[in-house]
Parts: C-alpha cells; structure tokens; sequence
C-alpha cells in the first residue's frame, strides 16, 4: 500500500483495557453515518481496535477478539518473564483475526504506540512487523510481560501518551478521537476541577459572615444612639 501525505479523516483511539471496546462502538456509529477514516493511531485497546479496523475487520469481529481470548486461563500465565501473563502468548488470537503481518499490508494506514521501558521514551511505529507492537502497546505493566523487539524492552504505550493524535497532526483534515477515560482518572478530573469552585464557596461564606458582622455592629451602634437621644439631659 502507497502511503498518502495527507488524508481526509484521521482517527485516533486511546488505551483504557477493556473499555477500549466501546472504541468499536464508536467505529460502527461512524460507519452508519458515512464517516471512513483513512489513517488510525492508537494505544493500548486503541491500538487493537486500530489495527482490526486498518485491517478490514467488520465490528462483529472486532467484538470477538475482545470477547473470545480467556485472559487469566492458566495457559497464559508467564514463566521467567516479569508479569502475570505471557504477552507472546496472546499473538495466536492476532494471527487468527488479522491476516496481515506487515503494516505496509494493511487496507489503510496505522500507528501504533509503545513505551520502550529501558530508555522511558514512546516509540511509534507504523512499518514492518505488525503482530508484535500491537501486543507491546497493549502490554500493561506487571500484569503482561514486556515485549522485545529488535532491542526494545516495550511495554503499554498509555504510560507515557495515552492519547496519540501527535502521529496526525498536520495529515488530516479532520481528526475524531475516541479517549476511553477510565472513571479513576474522571474522578480525579472532576476533583481538580471543582476545587477553585469549593475555594469560591469557602471564601463566599467567609464573606458572608463578615458581612452579617458587619451589619450587627452597625445595628447596635445605631440602638446605643437612639437610646442616648431619648435620654433627658439634666
């Protein structure tokens, strides 16, 4: 496949685990309204969701992927390996569904991010192997085994750049992201965001007792003056 310069539609996908599969849900909504995008980047669940709809999956099978694989099987458990799971043990699932082995094979265009865990930088690719930086990109640590590639320890791409539109920017004439925030990270927004706005309460009814304050003192200062303009002087 010839690579373009520029392209129509950019879409970009974020990590999120299991709720990256409302990333298909997203694809299948714009394909119902007539949108196709041309060039994919994504991360983690991004990134294989990214990767079956560059390589003409239908969202059905999307939804299989995600569904058929049993995780925590004992058959995935990692041995000598940092992680609970074996990530190289999952690439037989990618063989099954996505035919393609190389990028430059796929229907359209497709980054893919990765966290090279020896040197702490991202590391995009969008040419050669496919199968291998779709599970390292999707390698949470601790929980799946790093990947290595040609020299790279590599791991989830989210660590560093949960949401890669930087592979687009300056390509597309229109960029639709899809963020699968997860609801830690909301709450944690939620919080920052209502901070100033608790700050503006406290200080509202800091400012709302002085006033009443204010206003007692100038009440009774108001009473002691009556009071001595209807006392008789003698």
């Amino acid at each position: 496949m010839k690579r373009k310069e520029h392209y129509k539609v950019g879409l970009v996908l974020s990590g999120g685990g299991f709720r990256g599969a409302a990333h298909i849900g997203v694809i299948k909504a714009l394909e119902e309204a007539g949108i196709h995008p041309d060039v994919v980047s994504g991360v983690s669940a991004g990134a294989l969701v990214g990767a079956c709809y560059a390589a003409g999956l239908s969202t059905e099978r999307m939804l299989e992927l995600f569904s058929k694989p049993k995780i925590f099987s004992l058959a995935h458990y990692s041995y000598n390996k940092p992680g609970l799971l074996d990530t190289d043990k999952f690439v037989h699932y990618l063989n099954e569904y996505i035919p393609q082995s190389a990028y430059e094979e796929l229907n359209i265009p497709l980054y893919i991010c990765a966290t090279n865990m020896l040197t702490g930088k991202l590391v995009t690719f969008h040419s050669g192997e496919l199968n291998k930086p779709i599970l390292a990109s999707c390698a949470f640590p601790f929980v799946f085994s790093p990947v290595w590639l040609d020299g790279q320890c590599l791991s989830d791409g989210g660590i560093i750049n949960n949401f890669p539109v930087e592979p687009l920017i300056g390509k597309c004439q229109k960029i639709i992201g899809e963020c699968a925030a997860t609801r830690a990270a909301a709450t944690n927004n939620n919080t920052a965001n209502n901070t100033p706005t608790a700050n503006k309460h406290t200080n509202n009814n800091n400012n709302t007792h002085a006033n009443k304050k204010n206003t007692n003192k100038a009440r009774a200062k108001a009473t002691r003056r009556q009071a001595n303009a209807n006392t008789p002087q003698y």
